[in-house]
């Protein structure tokens, strides 16, 4: 057999509370550590960034034929 467990449910309250603090702005986001941790990478690390960050934009910006209908 097993143990029932007590569920505890939300009020709205605590609900709309949580969504709001869910919630974030890129303006918010700190970046001060950016240039240091750019500078920490190898060549190698930031090549590799450079080539999967470019082709992920390449194909979201100039294709409109989903990538699964190009192959």
């Amino acid at each position: 057999m097993t143990q029932a467990h007590a569920v505890s449910l939300k009020d709205p309250e605590q609900l709309y509370l949580d969504w709001e603090h869910a919630h974030w702005a890129s303006q918010d986001v700190d970046l001060s550590r950016d240039p240091a941790d750019w500078a920490a990478l190898g060549d190698g690390e930031r090549g590799l960034l450079y080539f999967a960050l470019s082709s992920s934009t390449r194909f979201a910006t100039c294709s409109s034929t989903p990538a699964y209908r190009t192959r």
